[in-house]
């Protein structure tokens, strides 16, 4: 007869075939997104999961070129020249933390015009070259959300005495460069991240205008860092 011992241990071998013959238990991403690269553990190896966190869409920006929407429960505000608009939690203002900038500008990586998987390394490298390793959380990589490439990197600052991350996400589409800053601070940064990979994800681009413009209200002041890199 078994002793107890042998029982468990035989339960516990069989058990563990049957999850490797099933297929559960860590695997690699297998959607297939246009760019053939995942966001990996930064974004969990998928970006399927973050459509449900995507918020209402507002009226479309860059002269209706771009469709794009906040978080759920989270609203838009002016945020400044700098600025296409700015995402903040219902319940605070753009004048607090955790916010979410989106810009767009001239793309300035030569020959890009736009991001993909075959020209994403260039892009890393470009954007590695301009941020100091010091204050990096992580360093760029490409990451797949929405079905497009960005490049996903987080660096750190200070605000207020208190250490801020800021996670940059960029794409090039039709020569311009968009970027989605959240802002948050570190301590809560594992649970705001995927509000930035949501607006991401939510992101439209057109390339002739769709829709009205927008006009967003309620101006608010930037917020500066007062150490980190702000690419």
């Amino acid at each position: 007869m078994k002793s107890y011992g042998q029982l468990q241990s035989f339960v516990w071998v069989a058990f563990a075939t049957v999850l490797a013959l099933s297929g559960c238990g860590p695997s690699g991403s297998t959607s297939g997104d246009r760019s053939g690269s995942s966001a990996g553990g930064s974004a969990g190896g998928s970006d399927s999961g973050f459509e449900q966190l995507i918020g209402q869409y507002m009226p479309p920006l860059e002269g209706g070129k771009l469709e794009i929407a906040p978080p759920k429960e989270w609203n838009f505000s002016r945020a400044g020249s700098e600025y296409l608009v700015g995402f903040h939690p219902s319940s605070s203002s753009l004048n607090d933390l955790p916010r979410i900038l989106i810009s767009a500008e001239a793309s300035p990586f030569a020959g890009v015009d736009d991001l993909q998987a075959s020209n994403a390394e260039q892009v890393v490298q470009a954007v590695k070259a301009t941020l100091a390793s010091d204050q990096m959380k992580s360093p760029p990589t490409a990451v797949t959300l929405g079905g497009r490439t960005w490049i996903e990197h987080v660096g750190l600052g200070k605000s207020r005495n208190a250490l801020v991350a800021r996670q940059v996400l960029q794409t090039v589409v039709g020569g311009r460069l968009y970027k989605i800053r959240l802002e948050v601070f570190d301590r809560h940064f594992g649970n705001q991240r995927k509000a930035g990979y949501a607006v991401a994800a939510s992101a439209k681009f057109h390339t002739s205008p769709s829709g009205d413009a927008a006009e967003p209200v309620e101006p608010a002041a930037d917020l500066p860092l007062e150490t980190g890199s702000d690419n």
